[in-house]
């Protein structure tokens, strides 16, 4: 199974940190996700950091899966760390870009998931 979906993230990130709880609802638990304990005062950088990087290893390894397939490879998430800066003063910047294919009659309500086999929106 080569889609992006909530199983497949899920076993790139802590046991526990993605569940489905029933009532078409997933949770996200931050708190599992970042070690930490979590409230609505909390940073999201961490947590958000983690999710993206799950998403970026998830996109990766789906992409090992597609070229076995003899598939095109997807673009949803990567990841890259750059260090910049002088000698000194030497700095160190992830960053991640998340590229979604939309219909455009539609935009943020009909995203087109790039693991899917055909061209149809979701």
């Amino acid at each position: 199974m080569t889609q992006l979906t909530f199983e497949r993230l899920a076993t790139q990130l802590p046991a526990g940190s993605i569940e489905f709880v029933g009532n078409n609802q997933v949770k996200i638990n931050c708190s599992i996700l970042t070690g930490d304990n979590i409230n609505l005062s909390s940073s999201i950088v961490e947590a958000l950091a983690k999710l993206l990087r799950g998403a970026a290893t998830l996109n990766d390894e789906i992409n090992n899966e597609r070229q076995q397939q003899g598939k095109q490879p997807i673009n949803f998430v990567e990841q890259t760390i750059n260090a910049y800066g002088d000698s000194q003063n030497q700095s160190t910047l992830m960053s991640f870009t998340c590229s979604i294919q939309v219909n455009t009659g539609s935009y943020i309500e009909n995203l087109i998931d790039p693991s899917s086999d055909d061209t149809q929106t979701n």
